[in-house]
């Protein structure tokens, strides 16, 4: 016994049981390596378009950053390129912000050249 320390069990539940979170990583295995890289994390107050640029240049050919709020769209010329990109990014610090880095889901059939997958809306640069 502890002084000042109640007996009486005590349980703490996690926000679901687990589920959810193995729903979402057999999703995320099931994405194909393309062109196109969904960023998200960063600090939308502080983080611009140049920043993402600097992180992203040294691994390929950029064809287009398109920012939303904490979330952007990286899209390089070759698959090759964005591998590349991902495995070095993804997990990494960006304006002390640990990013997460994946491939934009494609839906069946949709090849390259489709704007990158990003169904949200949206231009170029």
């Amino acid at each position: 016994n502890i002084n000042q320390v109640s007996n009486a069990l005590r349980a703490e539940f996690a926000r679901g049981d687990g589920r959810v979170k193995r729903k979402e990583d057999e999703r995320r295995k099931k994405i194909l390596p393309n062109e196109t890289l969904f960023v998200v994390n960063f600090h939308e107050e502080t983080t611009k378009r140049e920043d993402l640029q600097m992180l992203f240049e040294p691994y390929g050919e950029l064809v287009r950053i398109d920012m939303k709020r904490n979330y952007a769209f990286v899209q390089f010329k070759t698959i090759e390129e964005a591998i590349r990109a991902k495995d070095a990014t993804n997990g990494g610090k960006l304006d002390q912000s640990e990013i997460t880095v994946e491939f934009v889901a494609r839906r069946m059939g949709e090849g390259g050249g489709d704007r990158g997958g990003d169904r949200r809306g949206g231009g170029g640069r």
